[in-house]
């Protein structure tokens, strides 16, 4: 898992662990962090639920939004994100931005 901090230029700018290839959940949800815009300011994301019929969608989050509404995913999320994403791969869906996600698959 790739976990990179940062410190964003100023006097009261906050520590943040969100960096690209890193999955991150929030109420059944989870958000797979594919870029982050130049400003530093929100993050490309895919998204999707555990559940029968899973939808990838491409999202924008707010990176403040990583601090207050999502938490970093733990081993055992991450395992069942990547078994999420080798089944819809083995259906045909295009998941080329989490390939890194897949190791875990592997794993598991």
């Amino acid at each position: 898992m790739v976990d990179v901090r940062t410190r964003p230029s100023g006097p009261s700018a906050p520590v943040s662990s969100v960096a690209t290839n890193t999955l991150w959940v929030d109420e059944g949800r989870y958000v797979w962090v594919s870029a982050i815009n130049a400003k530093g300011t929100a993050a490309e994301c895919w998204a999707w639920r555990d559940q029968t019929n899973v939808r990838l969608r491409p999202t924008t989050v707010p990176m403040d939004q990583f601090e207050t509404g999502y938490r970093l995913a733990d081993e055992q999320e991450y395992r069942r994100a990547a078994q999420i994403i080798a089944a819809l791969r083995g259906a045909g869906v295009d998941v080329s931005p989490m390939r890194p996600l897949l190791e875990y698959a592997k794993k598991s």
